[in-house]
Parts: C-alpha cells; sequence; structure tokens
C-alpha cells in the first residue's frame, strides 16, 4: 500500500506542480518544491496514515478480543505483566517500522514525481535529481523521521489504550477499532504543527 499511494502521490504532486511551474518556464523546480515537501511533510503524514489503517486498527482488535475473552485477566492471574508481554512489544515494533516506511514513501513519491517529469516535463534525469538534492537539506530528512517517530508513539498508544478498554464482545471491539482509528487520524494529521 505504502509503494502504491506514494507513487501515486508523487504523480500527482508533480502533475499539480509541473502545470503551474511550465508556463512559467520553470518546470524543473518541480524536483525541489516535491523533494522538500515530501521529505518534511508527505512522507511520514502517508506512512503514519496506512500505518494506522492497517497496523493501529490490528492492534486495538487484538487486544480487545483478548480484553472481551478474559485473556488480560488469565495473564494477570498467571503473574505475567500484560505491560511486557502485550503492550511494549507493539511499541517497539511500531518505533522501528515507522520511520524505515517513512524513508521508503519518500523515495517512492520522488520516484514518481519523477516519472511524470521526466515524461509529462521533459525535465532531464540529472536536473531532476540535483534540484532534488539541493532543495533538501538533512534537517528535513530528520524533520521527517522525528514526526514518523512521534507518530508511532501516537498510534501505539491509543491502539493499545482503546484495546484495553474494550467491553461488550464482538460489538465492543468493532467500536473500539473504529474509535482508534478515528482517533489516530486526527492526531497525526494535526501533528505537524508541533514541528517548525
Amino acid at each position: 500500500f505504502v509503494l502504491l499511494v506514494s507513487f501515486i502521490m508523487g504523480l500527482f504532486l508533480a502533475m499539480q506542480g509541473g502545470a503551474q511551474l511550465e508556463g512559467l518556464g520553470a518546470a524543473v523546480m518541480v524536483a525541489k518544491i516535491v523533494g522538500m515537501v515530501t521529505v518534511r511533510e508527505i512522507g511520514p503524514l502517508l506512512a503514519s496514515l496506512l500505518v494506522t489503517g492497517r497496523c493501529g486498527s490490528a492492534i486495538t482488535a487484538e487486544i480487545g478480543a483478548m480484553v472481551t475473552s478474559e485473556e488480560m485477566d488469565a495473564l494477570r492471574a498467571m503473574g505475567i505483566s500484560i505491560t511486557k508481554y502485550v503492550v511494549v512489544p507493539k511499541f517497539v515494533a511500531l518505533l522501528i517500522i515507522l520511520p524505515c516506511l517513512t524513508l521508503f514513501a519518500n523515495i517512492v513519491c520522488i520516484y514518481g514525481s519523477y516519472i511524470f517529469s521526466y515524461y509529462q516535463l521533459g525535465v532531464s534525469t540529472f536536473d531532476y535529481f540535483n534540484q532534488t538534492v539541493s532543495g533538501m537539506h538533512v534537517g528535513d530528512v530528520f524533520n521527517g523521521l522525528a514526526k514518523s517517530l512521534a507518530d508511532a508513539v501516537i498510534i501505539a498508544y491509543i491502539a493499545v489504550y482503546h484495546g484495553l478498554t474494550t467491553k461488550g464482545g464482538a460489538e465492543g471491539i468493532g467500536s473500539s477499532t473504529t474509535r482508534s482509528v478515528g482517533g489516530t487520524i486526527i492526531w497525526v494529521a494535526s501533528g505537524a504543527p508541533f514541528f517548525p
């Protein structure tokens, strides 16, 4: 999903930017704009939203099913820490995978933009990648990765919270999952103002 959505977003950004800049004779500037916007905002946001829909919902549903079937009570009765056994692995997994997916989304989005720029706008490969590199700074990449780490914590926290507070059997699991995904999307999408 990340591959497809990121590639399409790169095409879309190049189409929109290229339509405006081509009339000014500055079609090559698409590379600079797309590169900067992708690594700072689009890549982390796309990866986080896709992980929310896939992994966040799965975490909530899994933990919710464990709560409603009283597996959590059984773990507590056996003296097993729910935090260490259930919660921490979810946080660690998301903290590892989300920055990796963000880098992957960045690369694929920039490549999608390159494809459109090369075939439709006539921008050469050298010019495109030269402008992309000159438009990005190391701080932009780290800023995007910091956003993805913050989003990983948000996704894990909200998913685990809604999973642990699930009540009411199968219907409660569905309701918790819906609230988890909706709440996470709002927090992730509004997280941009917290980073410069």
